[in-house]
């Protein structure tokens, strides 16, 4: 009986196979596939038009320049591309396997356009668009979740230049880069969204060429904009206005230049854009294709309007197709970075090799498994945005065989050279030392020297040379001993510093610290949770303080963050302290115990955790700090008090041109308090002509007022970069600046510190104008700043409102 009931079942398994060949042949010969190239270089052509009858019905490539349409409805194909010349294909050709189409370039620009009288239908489209922005834009959903595989890879290029035998380096560098890519990584990673902003995504598998550092593998799923619709493209240190931005229209030209027919019977609009005439704002050429159904984008590819001298020219394309509930949502990104090596800082236009050649860097990333509104569990969003446990873990058919289907021989080349370049070359290590060197450590085996201790100064010490040195995880992931020596030139007092961290987790975001700190620090400053650095222009009012206190400071601290978000630290201490007043060199000493919590909460941080640390991969939307103290008549200290500190630091975008840049400083002292814990007003002015320190008061003294509370706001606001689109490499940004002030000191301070300085109760304001980016050489760049004080503490002379400053800064620490 079984006998039988197996043989029935082969029988019936044979017949429905059979049925499904004889089906699934005729399906597949009703398609026709194939593929558009670049004449040139070989390359595919993303998001050509393919119309394949006379009625337009058509359709696009995708990101590697394939196609389908239906054979049935196939009459001829006219092949059209912005920068290529169109060509037509008869029915005949259509037969040919494999079906390669080779466009071949054109030398174009801009074209000036005539705007007419009437209605652009162009902008009728894009008036819809705008309208369901919301409706079609992914990061709008409640929630979405996807398997994304990600490339990105770094190979050369060579420009129009012909290139000559004396050519012999970029003639090397375009042979090697025939047979591999100078650099590559592959990633797979499962990514979960929900509003309002949590997120969380498992990088699954990854490699890196030459390297095994996990830290580095998040960069592949980094270098895309996941949605054409916010206002904003931000990558490197650039930001573009989208043209599907709120204010698009006004901002943007838009042209219709074809409309084509999905087979569901949907108009496809082939829309190019580009930006107006006289507007200052980094803008984008390139096209959309729009479909009727919801006015959503399909595709979108675009270039910077204007590329600037030392920027790469970025090229965005996007392809977004419909989910079966009918929700659009991205399909395939694409990012490709083009560095001009001729124009890179420190290059020489002349040399007749860099001009000929072009380092490209690609990010692609395809999304499977695509879901919108799925439905969450907590787990399903770990403390942190991305995480990696280091184990390669399986991924399922689907996605491994799609991820096999994009190899090249290439990669298997790559890989080969590169891992054993890289372990002869020791390159990892290399990378982790420059890293270290970044944060301001060189490590030194088992020990890390701060080199921004270095050299030092301030108006009160003069020069100030120093050492520091802390063990790393080499010696061990769970403490480290550290500390410093700073000699003052001017103070002539040699100061010091030790320290313990234990790191329970292995982590730095867990931390208890006890240490001993002997050091000057400024009357009536602020000390909030944050990395205080030179290098970062906000900070450059640090070299001119001239008042200063001498602290001998014990202290036990605990650091940790709940929420990638929110930083904690709880803070108990005693201090040593002398001082003086500003109208007497009197020395007064006094003893002070205080307990306190420091917060730093910034929202839109993404942390990912890799198993040799934590990285900071997207920076926050704004940060906002908070300490509370009070002070306790513990361990000799005879101050009972209670002092709040505020700072907020924010960017956003009120208009096309440029950013706004905002920060807020408030603080409140009540109780007992000794006259250093007061408030000075944050003045950086010297002389009438010094240093430019951003989000200070340029026109107000050192130490002209003290308060006890106080408020302020810096206010930075850019109005764009100057001749934008014209041929010079001379682009300065002016900026627009207001601060303004009020600070309260109440009567019992005067009285016992007899202090000369009043507040500035009634408000304080000043305006001005700062030039930024001139004269810029390689990393670093210079400004200048004009500011005027005015209202109810303006200086009787005219002359002594004004302030003069001179800016010089580097280029990847500008804020």
């Amino acid at each position: 009986m079984s006998s039988t009931n197996s043989k029935i079942n082969n029988i019936i398994k044979l017949f429905i196979t059979g049925w499904a060949l004889f089906f699934a042949l005729p399906a597949h010969a009703q398609s026709i596939s194939g593929r558009v190239l670049d004449e040139r270089t070989g390359d595919p052509l993303p998001f050509v038009n393919i119309v394949y009858n006379a009625n337009q019905e058509g359709t696009v490539t995708n990101l590697d320049g394939y196609f389908t349409i239906p054979s049935a409805k196939a009459e001829y194909l006219r092949v059209s591309y912005m920068g290529y010349r169109t060509q037509y294909l008869d029915k005949q050709h259509l037969l040919q396997k494999p079906l390669l189409i080779r466009l071949l370039p054109t030398e174009i620009q801009l074209e000036a356009v005539n705007v007419f009288p009437g209605k652009n239908p162009a902008e009728t489209i894009m008036v819809k668009v705008l309208r369901n922005r919301k409706k079609n834009d992914p990061d709008e959903l409640n929630g979405y979740c996807y398997t994304a595989y990600h490339r990105f890879w770094i190979t050369a290029e060579r420009t129009n230049r012909p290139l000559l035998p004396s050519d012999t380096t970029a003639t090397r560098l375009l042979k090697r880069s025939q047979k591999q890519h100078l650099f590559l990584i592959e990633t797979v990673s499962r990514k979960n969204a929900e509003k309002p902003d949590r997120e969380h995504e498992e990088i699954l598998q990854s490699r890196v060429s030459g390297i095994q550092n996990p830290s580095f593998m998040v960069l592949a799923t980094q270098l895309q904009s996941f949605s054409v619709y916010r206002n904003q493209f931000q990558l490197l240190d650039q930001e573009f206005l989208s043209p599907i931005s709120r204010n698009a229209i006004r901002n943007y030209l838009f042209l219709l230049r074809d409309t084509l027919y999905t087979p569901e019977g949907d108009s496809l609009f082939v829309i190019s854009f580009q930006p107006r005439k006289n507007r200052n704002f980094n803008g984008m050429t390139g096209t959309l294709h729009i479909n009727s159904n919801g006015y959503a984008v399909e595709t979108f590819l675009s270039k910077p309007a204007q590329v600037q001298k030392g920027k790469p020219e970025i090229n965005i394309r996007q392809k977004y197709n419909r989910l079966p509930d009918g929700q659009w949502f991205p399909l395939e990104l694409d990012t490709e970075l083009k560095f001009h090596l001729n124009k890179l800082p420190g290059s020489k236009s002349s040399d007749s090799t860099l001009d000929k050649l072009l380092l490209v860097g690609k990010s692609r990333t395809y999304l499977m498994q695509r879901e919108a509104n799925p439905e969450f569990t907590r787990k399903d969003f770990p403390k942190n945005a991305v995480t990696y446990s280091g184990v390669k873990q399986s991924l399922p058919a689907n996605v491994k065989q799609f991820r096999e289907s994009h190899a090249s021989p290439l990669d298997a080349e790559t890989y080969r050279i590169i891992d054993s370049l890289g372990r002869a070359s020791h390159l990892e290590e290399k990378l982790q030392n420059f890293k270290s060197l970044i944060d301001g450590q060189v490590p030194l085996g088992p020990i890390n020297w701060d080199w921004k201790r270095l050299v030092n100064y301030n108006d009160y010490e003069g020069f100030k040379p120093g050492l520091g040195l802390e063990t790393n995880s080499k010696l061990s992931r769970y403490f480290s001993v550290g500390g410093y020596a700073t000699y003052g030139f001017q103070d002539k007092k040699i100061r010091h510093g030790e320290w313990l961290n234990l790191f329970p987790s292995g982590y730095r975001d867990l931390r208890f610290q006890l240490g001993y700190h002997d050091e000057n620090r400024e009357t009536g400053g602020n000390d909030f949770l944050e990395k205080r650095d030179l290098l970062q222009p906000e900070f450059f009012r640090d070299l001119l303080i001239r008042h200063m206190y001498a602290s001998k400071r014990y202290s036990a601290r605990f650091l940790f963050r709940p929420l990638q978000t929110l930083k904690i630290q709880l803070v108990s201490d005693a201090s040593d302290n002398r001082f003086s007043t500003i109208a007497s060199d009197s020395i007064q000493k006094y003893k002070l115990s205080r307990v306190g919590v420091q917060l730093r909460f910034a929202p839109g941080e993404k942390i990912y955790k890799a198993p040799d640390g934590l990285y900071t991969f997207k920076p926050a939307s704004s940060e906002w700090f908070l300490n509370a103290y009070r002070g306790i008549p513990w361990l000799g200290g005879k101050y009972t008090f209670n002092k709040l500190e505020l700072k907020g630091r924010m960017k956003f975008m009120l208009t096309p041109s440029g950013p706004t840049r905002v920060i807020v400083k408030a603080g409140n002292v009540t109780g007992d308090v000794p006259y250093p814990e007061l408030f000075n007003g944050n003045g950086s002015y010297t002389s009438s002509l010094t240093l430019l320190a951003p989000y200070s008061f340029a026109t107000m003294r050192m130490n002209e007022f003290t308060a006890n509370q106080y408020a302020s706001i810096f206010i930075r606001q850019s109005l764009g970069k100057l001749f934008m689109h014209g041929s010079t490499s001379f682009h300065p940004e002016i900026m627009v600046v207001q601060h303004a002030g009020v600070g309260k000191l109440d009567d019992k301070y005067p009285n016992a510190y007899q202090l000369s300085a009043g507040d500035f109760r009634k408000g304080y304001f000043e305006s001005g104008f700062e030039l930024d980016n001139l004269l810029p050489t390689g990393l670093l760049s210079y400004g200048l700043g004009v500011y005027y004080r005015y209202g109810p503490y303006a200086l009787p002379a005219e002359r002594d409102n004004w302030a003069f400053k001179i800016g010089m800064f580097l280029n990847f620490q500008k804020r």
